[in-house]
């Protein structure tokens, strides 16, 4: 999840887009930026996946720098460029992933953060600061399908 200065940095951005009234805006505790979608674990997988995830991290600098409205109405800002640690990071949790059995997404990987879905015709900000995130770990996440916490941290990383 984004430290304080890249969560103030965002609210910022957020806060100059123009939005519909359809946009469903994802609040400050559900931002983030995925690694891999893992989809539904067995419990009694769960022990396992949790010590497959464990991987080597070094701390990096994440600038999200492209504010993009993507197909069907997802707002997201994007990386222009993937620092070599998240490359690496996102490579072996990857590989470790398929070894459990698990399908991963083979589209290039694109580092994003989501700021609000159904949002079709969300004008951003006329000048984009360059949002910079500083990553001091990663981790394990389930979706809840409650849209007030979308999110809850299962185990983080290191």
């Amino acid at each position: 999840w984004p430290d304080a200065s890249a969560r103030e940095q965002i609210e910022r951005h957020a806060g100059g887009w123009h939005w519909p009234p359809t946009a469903r805006r994802y609040a400050q505790p559900d931002w983030h930026v995925t690694l891999h979608f893992i989809g539904p674990v067995d419990k009694a997988r769960f022990a396992e996946l949790e010590s497959a995830l464990h991987a080597p991290f070094k701390a990096f600098t994440l600038q999200l720098d492209d504010p993009i409205v993507w197909p069907h109405g997802l707002v997201v800002l994007c990386a222009r460029e993937t620092p070599q640690a998240l490359s690496e990071l996102h490579q072996h949790l990857r590989l470790a992933l398929e070894d459990l059995g698990v399908t991963t997404d083979d589209r290039p990987y694109t580092p994003h953060l989501t700021l609000a879905r159904q949002a079709q015709g969300s004008q951003p900000p006329s000048e984009l600061e360059s949002i910079e995130w500083h990553v001091n770990g990663y981790a394990l996440v389930e979706s809840t399908g409650n849209p007030s916490a979308r999110y809850k941290v299962l185990r983080q990383y290191p």
